[in-house]
């Protein structure tokens, strides 16, 4: 009997390892397809700057810009959420792309404060989709208190594209 049950674990085991491997490649190949993560960080990204798009405000200005991008196009009306804490307190703010003109097509922008504060990773941004579904991972950024970094530049391309599917390689032995 205890051979036998052994045996039994053993099978139990090999058809759980085999589902496993199957099982994530066919749930990330689905997902994939429905456009789940399909947007990341542009190279470089998140970057700051000094505020360029209300320079009357000058450091009474803190807040995050950016564009999403297809194909090297902008996108308008997807929706960008912030959420985390910061200066203490909890946030969510949402903004559309194509929202701010000064930014061009697909632009957005995250009002933050008229004052500078700094804040380390508290704050993250996400895309999401009209019906709520989200198109990208969550990312983590930071704020500073620092005028010539008041502007916190985020631009994400969408990198979704039915040739370029990458999935690790299985081989049977």
């Amino acid at each position: 009997m205890k051979n036998k049950k052994a045996f039994q674990i053993t099978t139990i085991r090999k058809k759980i390892s085999f589902s496993l491997i199957i099982i994530p490649l066919l749930l990330i190949s689905a997902t994939h397809k429905e456009g789940y993560p399909r947007y990341l960080f542009q190279a470089g990204t998140p970057s700051t700057i000094g505020n360029f798009l209300y320079p009357e405000k000058g450091c009474n200005w803190l807040g995050i810009v950016g564009q999403v991008f297809d194909g090297g196009e902008p996108v308008e009306n997807i929706i960008v959420k912030l959420e985390g804490e910061f200066d203490g307190e909890p946030l969510l703010i949402y903004a559309i792309t194509g929202g701010t003109p000064g930014l061009g097509k697909g632009g957005f922008e995250l009002f933050l404060s008229s004052s500078l504060v700094a804040s380390d990773n508290t704050l993250n941004i996400q895309l999401i989709n009209m019906i709520g579904i989200p198109i990208s991972p969550e990312y983590s950024i930071s704020t500073y208190a620092d005028c010539s970094k008041n502007t916190i530049l985020v631009n994400f391309l969408n990198f979704d594209s039915e040739n370029d599917v990458f999935f690790p390689q299985i081989y049977k032995r």
